[in-house]
């Protein structure tokens, strides 16, 4: 073993830290990636009701059917 001289300063912190950093950072991605998921489920099923209205209840809530920004184009 080689004799080092010590500084009195620990710096074995270091690392962990950036271990640390590196598990939030994952843990921060897939935060992300479930937040955009639950919103554009969110989106899905709230265009999915629309396409069920009919012309009568869409005009009761002042929209036609070009109103739809995302139209079932297999109709």
């Amino acid at each position: 073993m080689k004799n080092t001289q010590h500084s009195g300063r620990d710096y074995g912190h270091i690392a962990e830290t950036h271990a640390d950093r590196g598990d939030e950072a994952k843990a921060g991605w897939w935060w992300r990636l479930n937040v955009r998921y639950k919103n554009w489920r969110l989106r899905h099923r709230a265009r999915r009701s629309l396409r069920s209205f009919n012309d009568a209840q869409l005009r009761d809530i002042g929209l036609s059917r070009n109103d739809l920004p995302y139209r079932d184009e297999r109709k």
